[in-house]
């Protein structure tokens, strides 16, 4: 009887683990900034993972190709409250109402703000639900850096967060 239940449980074990989808060979990292905190946090994660042995790129979001990020199976995006990102969200809006878009795409997002200004992360939540609305689907919630607080230990718990929850992909 034990022994039935050890081999279930081990047959179980492994069906979860032949089910669970590989970590991408490579992780995109885009980052939307103004004043350059975006990118900063961007290139800081980027070394943060190399280190980690899991390879990524950095690219800045207004230099996004359509068809190439439509394809890539794990994005990462930092959006500070306001700046650039115009093109990719102009092309998000125009697409949301498709939910095949970005079914290919899982995604992390932190965005960056101050909760002392109008819109305090606005962008970041308006492209949380525009990526979702095309068929993204988040690894974990989107996560509010305030620079009013503590934005880089918020980003030190996020970047963690983000670590522990890679290795589980």
């Amino acid at each position: 009887m034990l022994g039935e239940k050890i081999q279930n449980t081990i047959l179980f074990i492994l069906l979860v683990l032949l089910e669970r989808m590989p970590l991408p060979d490579m992780i995109y990292i885009y980052y939307g900034s103004e004043m350059g905190t975006g990118e900063g946090f961007a290139e800081d994660l980027g070394k943060f993972l190399t280190e980690k042995g899991i390879k990524n790129t950095v690219l800045d979001i207004d230099e996004f190709e359509e068809s190439e990020i439509v394809e890539q199976p794990l994005c990462i995006f930092f959006f500070s409250t306001y700046g650039s990102s115009r093109a990719f969200f102009a092309w998000m809006k125009s697409n949301c109402g498709d939910p095949t878009v970005m079914a290919k795409v899982q995604y992390a997002m932190f965005g960056l703000g101050d909760h002392n200004y109008p819109h305090y992360q606005s962008a970041s939540i308006l492209a949380d639900g525009l990526l979702q609305k095309m068929g993204a689907r988040p690894i974990m919630e989107l996560r509010k850096g305030d620079a009013a607080e503590d934005i880089d230990g918020d980003f030190q718990t996020w970047q963690n967060d983000l670590y522990q929850k890679l290795l589980t992909l």
